[in-house]
């Protein structure tokens, strides 16, 4: 370090001319007025750098989703660990739950409900696949019954109905215990007192089709060789718009008692329908089956249902 200074200060000396009986003091004043004199050998100091701009502000956060009137209920996201069995309910269009006072727009945010397990819903109605019956049963069983089938016997009568239908007017016509021919006369009149609304649709149902009603109307042979069921049919259909007395005969049966009942279960219904929109425990239950309905429907035709129609609890069961 002191031979550096040495040779700077002897350099210097030399540099700017100074006599060797010039003093110390003065030499270096001189070095330093002549070091200075030089400021390019001094680096110059760099401008302090500006600083980076602040970064941009985050974007707002999006707006949080509507609440729909199905969400609390839906189950369309939820993964199912297994396939389940579908509740075939019928389901109630959005247009009408939606904006309307009912049981399943009645629910209010945070409203408590009751929970789903959904695991026991997965073990109780998962489906399993199920093996090929064995059909040797069934068809034992049929073997048999064909085999039980006798020919029926040949009878002299003609008959020109289903045999079938022949058998069951034949039973119909027993239980009055008078002539046919009196019975019909009765349809014409329209004078069904004798047998009620119950017996005359039982009878409207016996009716020839149109094939067989034309099959009696051509018929040209001795009437003695029908049988009591197709005689009683030939004389039926002989009565002018005999389909339209049978009906006429019916509603004059059953209007007063029908009346009356409608008029009970009117106010029957009334009071139900108070029943049901002003008992909120109910409101939760039907909900909570929404809401497990829901979920064993999920990505059916059946799932993400508004609403169902009472008349569907029947098949919970």
């Amino acid at each position: 370090m002191h031979i550096n200074l040495s040779v700077a200060f002897k350099e210097s000396r030399a540099l700017h001319g100074i006599q060797p009986g010039v003093s110390v003091h003065a030499a270096h004043a001189v070095e330093v007025t002549a070091m200075d004199s030089h400021p390019a050998l001094v680096a110059p100091t760099p401008p302090p750098l500006a600083p980076p701009p602040p970064p941009p502000p985050p974007p707002p956060p999006p707006p949080p989703p509507l609440p729909t009137l199905c969400s609390p209920f839906s189950r369309t996201d939820t993964v199912r660990r297994s396939r389940l069995r579908n509740l075939n309910w019928e389901r109630i269009p959005k247009e009408k739950v939606e904006g309307r006072n009912n049981v399943w727009s009645g629910a209010t945010t945070g409203e408590d409900e009751f929970p789903i397990d959904l695991h026991s819903l997965d073990e109780l109605f998962s489906q399993k696949d199920s093996k090929p019956r064995e059909r040797n049963g069934t068809l034992r069983r049929r073997s048999t019954l064909l085999r039980s089938r006798s020919p029926q016997e040949s009878s002299e009568e003609i008959s020109l109905l289903d045999s079938k239908r022949s058998m069951n007017i034949g039973i119909f016509l027993r239980q009055f215990k008078m002539p046919a021919k009196e019975i019909v006369e009765d349809i014409r009149k329209g004078a069904g007192d004798r047998y009620g609304a119950e017996k005359l649709s039982e009878l409207c149902k016996l009716l020839p089709d149109k094939e067989e009603e034309s099959r009696l109307r051509r018929f040209g042979g001795e009437r003695s060789w029908l049988g009591e069921p197709d005689h009683f049919i030939l004389l039926l259909v002989e009565v002018p718009s005999f389909r339209l007395r049978l009906d006429a005969m019916i509603l004059q049966q059953e209007f007063d008692p029908a009346v009356t009942s409608l008029c009970v279960a009117a106010r029957c219904l009334r009071e139900a329908a108070r029943e049901l929109l002003s008992c909120p425990e109910l409101h939760s239950i039907l909900r909570l089956v929404l809401k497990a309905g829901n979920y064993m429907n999920a990505g059916g035709y059946a799932g993400n249902a508004a609403g169902f129609r009472i008349s569907s609890l029947l098949k919970l069961a």
